[in-house]
């Protein structure tokens, strides 16, 4: 019958070491003989017994990753040659044009002249492109996250997607 006077305890006993030789963990406590693991301060973490460790081994990666967005390039020559006068030039119908590769990348647009009257929306301009833009045609809004984009290019801190 369960008591509660009778009851034994969950935990195990912990071991005592190095209380004499009787007491079955005696003089090297378990470690067995001498040497580097039977020493107080244990080895570093990933040390290998003096080879060389496995991530000094490994190719240093060169450069380092910028904190800027990398754009995808789209020129008005290339735009002009795939898009019709009056039509709307954004991310959507770049992309099933195939003159982007993804969405979720920013895009800028360059270039210095445009013959075509379009409609742009959620994309970044080079100032050329802006100025031959606002000539013939009407940049309609840019997406919050594309603004950030704009205000980095005037010399603030630049956000990442």
């Amino acid at each position: 019958m369960l008591e509660l006077h009778n009851l034994k305890s969950q935990r195990a006993k912990k071991n005592r070491l190095g209380r004499g030789e009787s007491s079955g963990c005696g003089k090297t406590s378990g470690k067995g003989s001498n040497g580097q693991k039977a020493r107080s301060n244990d080895m570093p973490k990933g040390f290998e017994g003096g080879q060389t460790p496995f991530k000094w081994r490994l190719p240093k990666i060169k450069g380092f990753r910028p904190h800027d967005p990398k754009y995808q390039v789209v020129t008005l020559e290339e735009i002009e040659r795939n898009f019709k006068s009056g039509e709307k030039v954004d991310i959507k119908t770049l992309l099933a044009k195939k003159l982007i590769l993804d969405v979720k990348m920013p895009v800028k647009i360059i270039g210095n002249s445009l013959k075509l009257k379009l409609e742009f929306s959620d994309c970044l301009f080079s100032k050329g492109a802006e100025r031959a833009i606002n000539e013939k045609s009407k940049i309609k809004s840019q997406s919050p996250a594309y603004s950030d984009y704009s205000e980095s290019a005037k010399g603030q801190k630049s956000k990442v997607l």
